[in-house]
């Protein structure tokens, strides 16, 4: 529902309007003229790339109160209003059709710009170019207009970028077509009542919510149950300004998850990002016609971006599972204005951030609905790949099943660039203890191919050098060694701890009902109840997958205080 209407003026449209305004309008020179002035200067002002704000813009240009006081004959003197008669009294054939206030007189410009473009229509009929040409030099601009209602109202937004000045007002004519109906229907049932009351401008009360009730298949108790949202983390926001660098990493991680999907694969990023994905869609088309070890055909790639393919779109229904980057946070201006226009509030409180946040939501909603998991048995899978919290998207999906991994888990070129640095670390360790070599920090740089001031930096992470060997010998004998099934020379107690203690921590960890932190805690405790020998013995006996988790959990931890408890043992047996 389109709520308003923006314009875009630049300097060389300012100078042009001002010689339009003085040879058409001489009556109004000292009301526009120095708004127009003062337009000029502000648009060559540097500004940041969100510009300078409703605020400071409004701060720059002439107050209402100083363009009204000609065209009520009013002279302002020490703060003191004093009445005086304007010259265009003495001269004008009727006082009374003169404006006296700003509305006005933008009013009386649409209504000569209307009249003088039907007549150019009507003299260049035959003739476009020349049209073109003198609506360009003869017409007043829409602008000037808008910027007079504008400045009066609380109702727009104004605001200088790039130099240029953008004029947003009110445009109500979509809900005016809505409020005239007997009565309207809205198929988005993303949208909360009292946002949608706040865009038709009508009370809550008047809009009544109907909903359906989704039927489970016959295997299912709940409608959603065959779809799990995967929530990747440490990804960062994945915004439309990104880096090569986390790009790159967005590249990795989304070739771990085709690697272990089948079918058609949804894919969904900002528009201007998917010529990233270029290599990977013609990756999978290539090997389209292979098959894997296990019969299934490699995953092909569906590309769709937000605010388009997310909505009112069947195309993803067919995928499998679908990967959605980043979070699809609307241009921050254009929020602000719309908030502006439609409250008449400044975007600056909670109020704002909530209605905003819940927009972000909205989208995010829809596009875990385009897999419409809802109309089939088949389980599917969505993937999000950004920093946040997901909890009212699954709200939106009973029975769906939420699970969080951290960006290391999921593929070590995928982490941030500190957890790689620590897991070429672990990777320099594990070479040099597969060879018989000494751990000494030289080694880990050289192997790591980092600085050895590095590796002392890490390394005070956890208590110091001797803490990080022990913990890299640590995880290099859990991670060679395989799960024993027997698991020879464990009490009872030890072998419920590594087979079903410890995968459960996991589980509530990847349900969100531990963070990293705690997790690590659990660990760091057992770790000191039963010391490093028994710890290890434990490690070795539980599922092999908890031994990898637990490396990713610990490296993708930057300093924490968990971490220090692992510097208490020193009693690790020498590498094998």
């Amino acid at each position: 529902i389109r709520t308003n209407k923006t314009f875009e003026v630049e300097q060389f449209q300012v100078d042009r309007t001002y010689r339009l305004v003085s040879e058409q309008f001489p009556q109004h020179r000292e009301v526009v003229l120095p708004l127009l002035r003062s337009l000029n200067g502000l648009l060559q002002r540097q500004t940041s790339k969100h510009g300078l704000g409703d605020a400071k813009t409004r701060a720059a240009l002439p107050t209402v109160e100083d363009l009204e006081q000609y065209l009520n004959g009013s002279v302002w003197i020490e703060g003191q209003r004093l009445r005086s008669i304007p010259p265009q009294w003495l001269t004008c054939p009727d006082v009374w059709d003169l404006p006296t206030s700003l509305d006005e007189v933008a009013a009386a410009y649409d209504e000569i710009r209307e009249g003088n473009l039907e007549e150019l229509l009507e003299r260049y009929r035959d003739d476009a170019q020349g049209l073109v040409s003198a609506i360009r030099e003869q017409l007043l601009p829409p602008w000037l207009p808008a910027l007079l209602r504008a400045l009066r109202s609380k109702h727009s937004f104004l605001n200088a970028i790039d130099g240029k000045l953008q004029i947003i007002i009110a445009d109500f004519r979509h809900r005016h077509l809505i409020r005239a109906s007997r009565q309207a229907i809205f198929l988005d049932a993303t949208l909360s009542k009292n946002d949608l009351a706040l865009v038709l401008g009508i009370k809550r009360d008047r809009i009544l919510r109907v909903s359906q009730i989704l039927k489970p298949a016959a295997s299912q108790t709940l409608p959603f149950e065959n779809l799990t949202i995967s929530i990747v983390q440490r990804m960062g926001q994945c915004g439309r300004e990104r880096r090569s660098t986390q790009q790159e990493r967005i590249n990795r991680a989304i070739e771990a998850i085709l690697a272990q999907s089948s079918g058609q694969v949804g894919l969904i990023d900002f528009k201007d990002k998917l010529s990233a994905y270029a290599r990977l869609v013609e990756s999978a088309e290539r090997s389209g016609c292979e098959t894997t070890g296990n019969g299934t055909s490699p995953p092909q790639i569906k590309l769709g971006h937000w605010f388009h393919d997310n909505r009112g779109s069947n195309e993803f229904q067919d995928c499998s599972s679908a990967i959605a980057v980043g979070i699809p946070q609307i241009n921050l201006n254009a929020a602000m204005a719309q908030w502006q226009v439609l409250t008449g509030q400044p975007a600056t409180g909670s109020a704002f951030t909530a209605w905003y946040r819940r927009k972000v939501v909205c989208e995010q909603i829809q596009f875990a609905g385009r897999l419409r998991s809802q109309l089939v048995p088949q389980s599917k899978r969505l993937w999000i790949l950004s920093d946040c919290d997901l909890a009212a998207v699954a709200r939106a999906f009973p029975g769906a099943s939420l699970k969080t991994i951290e960006a290391f888990q999921l593929c070590p070129e995928a982490a941030p660039k500190e957890q790689q640095t620590r897991y070429r670390i672990l990777q320099a360790a594990s070479a040099l203890l597969e060879t018989g070599q000494k751990l000494t920090q030289m080694a880990i740089a050289q192997g790591a191919e980092i600085s050895q001031s590095r590796v002392a930096q890490i390394a005070g992470l956890f208590g110091g050098w001797q803490g990080l060997k022990n913990l890299l010998i640590l995880l290099y004998k859990a991670l060679k060694s395989k799960t024993n099934k027997n698991a020879t020379g464990l009490s009872s107690e030890e072998v419920w701890i590594a087979q079903t203690y410890l995968p459960l921590v996991f589980d509530d960890y990847e349900r969100n009902l531990q963070t990293p932190t705690e997790a690590v805690e659990t660990f760091a405790q057992i770790f000191s109840s039963y010391g490093a020998a028994r710890f290890q013995a434990i490690l070795k006996s539980a599922p092999s997958l908890v031994a990898s988790k637990l490396t990713g959990l610990i490296l993708g931890l930057v300093a924490d205080s968990s971490l220090y408890h692992w510097k208490v043992s020193t009693d690790l047996p020498p590498p094998e």
